[in-house]
């Protein structure tokens, strides 16, 4: 009889799944967060670095806070980014000028890409029209007419200085003070040329910066209008029923106080990281959210609005939190 051999086929190895490229390690970006929010408070000064846009300090949602160039400078600085302009259009008549440019931020040390934004400026926008208009003459068409002293009864005169035809019309006149198609652009416009060329750059640098530093939802642009809506505060949520929340407008919170509150919920290990094997900026994370989310339930727990950042804490509500965090108190159902 013959022996058979029996031949074992091994298992094949499990095929590995490819995980995703995504072209960043997310414990980078979470300590890129972590990073602007510490210049933030360290370093960026209301006035100076950022500014509150006129309008929106009222109400219960809260204020638009602007990043402004030397603010973005600072954030350049700490993450090393390197600008480089192009200008993509440029359009220059005898009464008009529009810029276009383009802001590409690069890193200095690894010559990436970090980001990218696009700036305009022209002599037609509001805070220009003033400087580079003058009112057309309803008898003689010239762009003559100067306003009147109040010495000489006020009113607007079509200069003759200006070749003018002379014509004097009242302060109420309609055709001066209301129809406006008698307004024209006039050659001054050459003046702002720099002018334009430079806002032009400023709005995409900075624009640019928030992008790199994914600091939008922190600062908007300097020219956001007022009315936007998309900046609204955070509403609460959750189960609790308290009282009609406040909004959390008020003086600006102090960053010393900031510090001592983190100190004291440090302290008191609220969002002390469990598991000493995740990487650190996960745990940096997880302390921040944590923290956060304590402030918050204090935040509702006094019928106040949440917040965003503890940059955003009511400053009159500031030391009642500290003491809270140092006494190791919780929110309801923390």
């Amino acid at each position: 009889m013959t022996d058979k051999t029996t031949t074992e086929i091994a298992p094949a190895a499990p095929t590995a799944i490819a995980r995703p490229d995504y072209g960043i390690d997310v414990g980078r970006v979470v300590a890129m967060r972590a990073a602007v929010e510490e210049v933030i408070v360290k370093v960026l000064r209301e006035g100076e670095h950022y500014g509150i846009i006129p309008g929106t300090d009222k109400g219960p949602k809260k204020p638009k806070k602007a990043l402004l160039q030397p603010g973005a400078e600072v954030l350049s600085q700490v993450f090393r980014l390197r600008p480089e302009y192009q200008e993509l259009s440029l359009v220059e008549r005898e009464d008009f000028i529009a810029i276009k440019i383009r802001c590409r931020l690069f890193n200095t040390a690894t010559g990436e890409q970090a980001g990218e934004a696009i700036g305009s400026a022209n002599s037609r926008e509001e805070k220009y029209v003033g400087q580079t208009t003058a009112r057309v003459c309803p008898q003689c068409g010239k762009a003559a007419i100067i306003k009147g002293k109040a010495e000489y009864g006020g009113g607007y005169l079509c200069w003759e200085k200006k070749d003018g035809c002379g014509a004097k019309f009242s302060d109420d006149d309609k055709r001066m003070v209301q129809d406006q198609g008698g307004t024209v652009s006039t050659t001054k416009v050459w003046g702002l040329y720099h002018t334009l060329e430079a806002i032009a750059q400023k709005r995409a640098y900075v624009r640019a910066v928030r992008t790199a530093t994914a600091s939008s939802d922190i600062f908007t642009d300097e020219d956001a209008p007022a009315d936007d809506d998309n900046q609204g505060a955070p509403q609460s949520t959750g189960p609790r029923t308290q009282t009609a929340a406040k909004p959390a407008a008020g003086p600006k919170v102090n960053p010393t106080d900031v510090q001592r509150l983190n100190r004291a919920l440090t302290a008191a290990h609220i969002g002390e990281a469990t598991d000493p094997h995740i990487p650190k900026a996960e745990q940096q994370e997880q302390t921040r959210k944590a923290k956060l989310g304590w402030v918050n339930g204090m935040l509702e727990d006094s019928g106040r609005t949440k917040v965003a950042s503890v940059l955003e804490i009511p400053a009159d509500f500031m030391a009642e939190l500290i003491a809270k965090a140092e006494a190791g108190e919780c929110p309801v159902g923390w």
